[in-house]
């Protein structure tokens, strides 16, 4: 037998109809394919798409203003499945004759297709109704048009969707949701524009807003890139518009193609997996029109020479953007520790009168006024433990404390000197405090904070260890307790320096300093109920 070439043929045009319809997993992705028909149908213009949703009739009627398609091209999308009915636009992004064949997985029993070529006084119509072998394919006065005449574009009509369908899927705050997700940079571009509504009297049609991102903008730019196909140089254009949220964990950087959604989260191609991508708080979109898709358009396909140098101009902003995170970061945590610290500092404002040292015993004229130095208090917080637990005996105990927890016995009394009684003052702690959270320099790196007695700023290092091991803790109150416990010790510091040189204080006292501590620090975190 000689060799013979045998055209395939399609046996069950709605065996093969049903098939097309279970390619989109859900009916979104089905309904796309109608706004990615009239984008790819555009005209040089802005295109304009309106969505009319009839929950009551079942019905949902998209129109746009594009070219509109000719009745030879009408009538080849039933026969030509796979070819392109868009008069070849190399543009495309819709499925190639699938997306108007997939009105089952919107729920639709009937699509029903009404287009007009610019100056054509006659209407093309296509008529495809669910488990028919056959369309209806003929011209139609403007006088039939459903929902009224217009001038150039494409009207698409499902019908038979029922109610609760429309309820679970396509409700125009559904449609809102989808369009603006899925044709972003189309829209934000004003490339097109879309509006979307019930039908019915006083009903408006809301225009959808592109997709907003959380953060702060790091990057929009675009790229140009040089390709050669079928021998020929082209060029195409990659877009970047990435924000940075620092208290993300979830954030995800959508990939498009030719401004249509393509992957959700760029980080599951395996090339862009790791950081920045997958960071969880880099957001935003990546938008490119040169590279092709699988069949089911949800990813690129990964080979060849373009898609290699779209991988490469990715990789190029990695070393910016994690910077960026990590700066932004460090920014974010600085707030947020500002914001506690101020609440810490206020809260000793309002139980200052209530702390034991504030009203002290009577001191000699004669006592030491030599300023107090920070070198003692190395291993101050090796006694706080211990003076945290006396703290809170002693105001569980029904005896009332005698006296305070300064030591009075370190200096002694003397008969013949004069003696200086200090009364119970108020001091305004947050207004004689100021934190900083700033990253040291390296020969005082090991310190954890200090005190500029002078101007009463309170450091804290950012960049010592316990800092960043109470900033990973699972328990978010760790860093709070924290930077509670570096406040106390810097503010006994300087309020036992300030006795001191009253004449009423201790100098060197590491006890007493470590009992002060601990009463600030105890007394603090239970005013904002972080014990």
């Amino acid at each position: 037998m000689s060799r013979t070439v045998i055209p395939y043929k399609i046996g069950d045009s709605q065996f093969v109809i049903d098939q097309i319809a279970r390619l989109y997993s859900h009916p979104h992705l089905a309904f796309k394919e109608y706004i990615s028909n009239s984008i790819d149908n555009k005209t040089t213009d802005l295109l304009e798409i309106g969505i009319v949703v009839n929950k009551k009739d079942g019905r949902i009627i998209l129109q746009d203003n594009g070219h509109g398609i000719d009745i030879e091209s009408l009538a080849k999308i039933p026969t030509s499945i796979g070819f392109s009915s868009k008069r070849g636009f190399k543009t495309s992004i819709g499925e190639k004759g699938f997306g108007l064949l997939a009105y089952p997985s919107v729920g639709a029993s009937q699509c029903q297709v009404f287009t007009r070529i610019e100056n054509d006084s006659m209407i093309n119509y296509l008529q495809m109704i669910k488990g028919k072998d056959s369309a209806i394919v003929e011209q139609k006065s403007p006088s039939e048009l459903l929902y009224g005449d217009f001038a150039h574009g494409t009207q698409v009509v499902l019908h038979g969707i029922s109610e609760d369908f429309i309820s679970r899927y396509f409700t125009p705050s559904h449609i809102k949701s989808l369009v603006s997700s899925t044709f972003s940079p189309l829209l934000r571009n004003n490339i097109v524009k879309v509006k979307v509504g019930y039908l019915g009297k006083g009903e408006k049609l809301i225009p959808i807003q592109p997709q907003e991102y959380s953060g702060e903008q790091v990057l929009e730019d675009k790229v140009e890139i040089e390709y050669i196909k079928d021998d020929k140089l082209n060029k195409g254009i990659l877009e970047f518009y990435l924000f940075i949220n620092p208290k993300g964990t979830s954030e995800k950087v959508n990939y498009f193609n030719k401004g249509v959604l393509v992957l959700k989260s760029i980080s599951s191609l395996d090339e862009l997996s790791d950081l920045p991508w997958s960071s969880g708080k880099l957001s935003g979109e990546i938008n490119e029109d040169f590279l092709s898709l699988i069949p089911s358009r949800e990813a690129p396909i990964r080979e060849g020479a373009k898609f290699n140098a779209f991988i490469d101009l990715l990789k190029e902003q990695e070393e910016y953007l994690n910077e960026e995170i990590n700066r932004l970061k460090i920014r974010a945590t600085r707030h947020r520790c500002s914001e506690f610290a101020t609440q810490f500092l206020k809260a000793i404002d309002a139980i200052y009168k209530e702390l034991s040292f504030t009203s002290p015993p009577p001191r000699s004229r004669t006592s030491s006024s030599t300023g107090f130095s920070g070198d003692s208090t190395k291993n101050l917080e090796s006694n706080i433990q211990n003076n945290t637990e006396h703290q809170d005996s002693k105001e569980n105990s029904s005896e009332k404390p005698i006296g305070n927890t300064m030591r009075q016995s370190s200096v002694k009394q003397q008969e013949n000197e004069s003696v200086v009684k200090i009364p119970r003052t108020r001091r305004i702690i947050s207004a004689l405090y100021t934190p900083h959270f700033d990253s040291f320099d390296l020969d005082k790196n090991h310190l954890r904070s200090e005190l500029d007695h002078t101007y009463g700023h309170v450091r804290i290092n950012q960049e010592h260890d316990d800092f960043m091991a109470a900033q990973s803790n699972p328990d978010k109150k760790a860093l709070d307790r924290y930077i509670g416990l570096l406040l106390s010790k810097e503010i006994a510091i300087g309020e036992l320096s300030k006795r001191t040189e009253q004449g009423v204080g201790i100098p060197h006292d590491d006890h007493t300093l470590s009992e002060m501590v601990a009463e600030i620090y105890i007394k603090g975190l239970r005013k904002l109920n972080l014990e």
